[in-house]
């Protein structure tokens, strides 16, 4: 269900999301996003589902590049950081591009740390606010697809997302963990 997350995306004042096991897919690089297409689903889909799926999150992408476009706030776990799904030096160049994305003025990005005090037992979930006062929406990403939740539904998943923003490293510490991962990962790398 890409077009109603489309939409949303352009519509959304503020994205909050949560992912597990990968790096958010708006903060992912193409070979990045390839890879986490691949590993995400068995069987895994053939090369042309994964070169549209990485097009689509690319012009979804785009939105949130775009002066008028919304903000991100995410909380990344710390194992997903040190997995190298594509590859060591691709992982590498997956750091690079966090690194660079937690500059951005729109962009907020959380370390969970691998000892944290929260680690929520649900599926992966974006939370779109606007700016026209609708209400908030979550949508729950699963296999085979995405699904949109109703209203009642939403401040269990808005209570799950901020108790996660407190046990999680603060955005202000984020470049700085990224780059000690970062180097650790090149380092692993070197050496085998």
């Amino acid at each position: 269900m890409i077009a109603p997350l489309g939409e949303h995306d352009r519509r959304g004042l503020r994205r909050r999301r949560r992912v597990p096991h990968l790096i958010p897919p708006l903060l992912q690089t193409p070979e990045y996003a390839a890879a986490a297409c691949q590993v995400s689903q068995y069987p895994p889909p053939p090369a042309d589902v994964t070169e549209v799926s990485v097009k689509n999150l690319l012009r979804r992408r785009q939105v949130l590049n775009g002066n008028d476009g919304p903000g991100l706030w995410t909380v990344i776990e710390a194992p997903a950081l040190l997995r190298p799904i594509a590859g060591v030096e691709a992982q590498v160049r997956q750091l690079n591009a966090l690194i660079n994305a937690v500059q951005a003025p729109k962009i907020g990005v959380q370390v969970n740390p691998m000892a944290t005090s929260f680690l929520p037992a649900c599926q992966p979930f974006t939370m779109f606010r606007f700016s026209d006062g609708k209400p908030q929406v979550i949508a729950i990403h699963d296999q085979p697809g995405d699904e949109i939740v109703e209203r009642q539904r939403n401040e269990g998943y808005a209570m799950t997302f901020d108790r996660l923003t407190v046990a999680a490293r603060r955005a202000g510490e984020t470049a700085a963990i990224l780059t000690t991962i970062r180097d650790q990962v090149h380092t692993v790398a070197a050496d085998h």
